[in-house]
Order: structure tokens, then sequence, then C-alpha cells
């Protein structure tokens, strides 16, 4: 679908800038090496430089990120990449994460455990998924032994993400419901005071009940607290240019979070993922905001969703999906930086705007006093 009619205030013109290394030392000069050392306090580099890509897991270095100035870090835990062999775990990729979270005094997100989203399943257990207390079983058996090695470290969770889309399995509303039930008491064995995130799945309403038993986001969230499933945040994924999904304009954004926000059952909100991409997509009819995705579309994009979403009065956090195109899965060419560890413009935008989300409003005007009636 092609939004592009819509609000048509000027974007602000990309600016020439030198290439910034963010594995090392900035290249630049003036305020362009400036935003280099913002991204990169310090030039160190872990292992070369270079993105980990072992097994299915990709993500950049510790350096690399050090510098976003973000106080929370969301550690990926990939279950095919952790167990590639039902009962044999890889944890070294998790565990250096945990490590610089850790040494930076960065709070860690962890998660999805339960992700029924297309990828999430490893594929030695998508058979299991047409036997649901096999699955249950082989999901406990997973989240038992990611959460017993992390939680001393006391993370936060995203306990479960895209199950109400049915798009992997083939789940009734009550196997969906058991499904987060169990992630999340799993979870509360091993960490009873951790915070629990219950990502949902097509938060537009874009997938009816006849595609594969899709139940909407709102209604699975409504169920989810009618039967008692303990947790304490609705993540909302707002993700632009992947494929199969129409661009959406900033006030049907708007619209969204307000149908989540208006209900007085809804749980807080983050919104977990941010995305849009910086060039244009090759899969037919993604369409574009404003003008085709560039760097300076995607800035432009991404400093105003942040906005839309902060001034939710529900909404407690917000970030973004993917912080490297060479690194993860996501929608291709969303991250922050290039394949070459260059920052886009959207970078600059986002690390601004979290600044001035830091600074302190000061006290409230005192209002000045009334004017005396003139006799």
């Amino acid at each position: 679908e092609d939004l592009s009619a819509g609000d048509r205030s000027p974007v602000p013109p990309p600016r020439n800038r030198d290439q910034v290394a963010v594995t090392g030392l900035p290249q630049g000069r003036g305020r362009d090496a400036q935003l280099g050392r913002d991204l990169v306090d310090d030039a160190d580099q872990d292992e070369g430089g270079e993105s980990s890509r072992r097994g299915a897991v990709q993500v950049i270095t510790a350096h690399s990120a050090k510098g976003l100035e973000f106080d929370t870090v969301l550690v990926p835990t990939p279950w095919s990449a952790i167990e590639q062999r039902e009962g044999r775990f890889t944890w070294e990729q998790v565990d250096r994460w945990m490590i610089w979270a850790k040494s930076t005094r960065r709070v860690p997100v962890m998660g999805p455990l339960l992700d029924l989203r297309p990828g999430g399943v490893p594929s030695w257990a998508l058979p299991a998924l047409r036997d649901p207390a096999k699955f249950e079983r082989l999901v406990y058996e997973f989240v038992r032994e990611v959460t017993v090695r992390y939680a001393p470290q006391g993370p936060s969770w995203l306990a479960a993400a895209g199950v109400n889309s049915n798009e992997v399995a083939a789940f009734s509303p009550v196997q969906m419901c058991q499904a987060v039930r169990h992630a999340c008491v799993t979870i509360r064995q091993a960490s009873p005071a951790a915070k629990l995130i219950v990502e949902v799945g097509d938060p537009f309403g874009e997938r009816s009940p006849a595609d594969g038993g899709a139940i909407g986001a709102i209604q699975f969230v409504r169920m989810l607290v009618s039967e008692g499933v303990r947790f304490d945040f609705v993540g909302l994924p707002i993700v632009l240019g992947d494929a199969g999904r129409g661009t959406r304009d900033l006030m049907q954004v708007a619209s969204m979070l307000d149908r989540f926000i208006s209900r007085n059952e809804m749980p807080p909100i983050l919104v977990s993922a941010l995305a849009a991409p910086s060039a244009a997509p090759r899969e037919p009819g993604v369409g574009f905001w404003r003008e085709p995705w560039s760097e300076r579309s995607q800035a432009a994009w991404a400093a105003m969703a942040f906005q839309v979403a902060m001034s939710s009065r529900k909404v407690q956090v917000a970030g973004w999906d993917r912080l490297r195109d060479d690194a993860g899965t996501g929608v291709r060419d969303s991250g922050l930086f290039g394949p070459g560890g260059a920052p886009k413009q959207a970078a600059a935008r986002l690390l601004g705007f979290r600044r001035k989300m830091r600074e302190a409003l000061g006290p409230a005007p005192t209002p000045s006093p009334a004017a005396a009636p003139a006799s």
C-alpha cells in the first residue's frame, strides 16, 4: 500500500559526512567525528571488530553498541541456535552478551523464549507442533535451561512472541493460552521477581482467523489476562518494510496504540520493535512513507515514530529492532548501522532523541499573579 500521499511536511535533507568506523576510532572530523565518538566510547575491538556469525546468531561486537547510550539491551535467545540438536546447548554467544551487559551496567532483557514466529522453532522440534503435549515438554526444557543459567543476573524476560498469529503452529486459542502460561510459570520458577513481557503478533490486525486460526492481538491479551496468566508488559512490534505487509502512516500507528491503551484491562505497553528500511525493499507491494525508502526517510520516520510512541501515556519503553544491517534477523536494511559499521542518519536522530528524553525538565513555571482589576 502506498501511503505517501499523507503528511508531506519537509524531511530534513541528508548531510554529507565522512565514513565513521564504529569498531575503532572515528575517522571523520568535526561534528561527524563527534558522532562517531558518541557512538563509540573507546577504541577497543572485540575479535577484530567483526560481527559474530556462529550458528544462526549474528550480533555486532559489544564495543559497536556501547556508545548508543541506551540503558537497556535486548539479548536474543534463539532456540534454533542455542539448542541446534535436542538436549545439546551452546551458550557462548549469549554468555558474551551477558558478560558485556554486566560490565557496562546495561539492563538486559532476554528472549523471546517461546518464539512462534517464522524461524523461531528449531527444525528438529517442528514435528512436535502437531503434538501440543510433546511441544510443551520441549519448550519447558529449553526455557528452564535458559532461565536457570541466567536468572542470577536479574534480567527481564521476553517470555513469548508471535503466539497469537499462528504462523508456525496450528494451535487453538486454549493451546495458545496454555503455551504462554507454561512459559511464564517456568520463568517464574527461576526468577520469581522478574518482569515478563509477552509480545503479540500482528498488532494492526492484518491477519484474519481464516489465516491459520490467528487471534487478534487485543483479544489475545484479554484472554491471557482473564485466564490469570501472570505477565507485566505487552510488547507491540511496529515494523515497516516487511514482505507481505504494507507501510503504515504514523496516524495509523497512533490509532493502533490508542486501541491498546484505551483498554482498562491492558497491562503496561512496550513498543518492543520499531523498524523501517533505509533502502527500497526487494519485495513488491511493501510501499513507502512520504518518499521511497532511503537513509533520509528512515531517519525521519524513526524520529517521529519514537515521538508518537513515547507520547502515549501507557507506553513505558520503545526500542529499535535491529542495530546493524549485517547482523541478526529482521527487515532488510533496517539497522542503525550499515554493513561496514558506519552509523546511518537514523542513529544520530535517535541518539539525539534519547538525550532529550534524559534531560531534566526542571520545576514547573510559577504562574504570574493576576493583574489587579482597574478601579
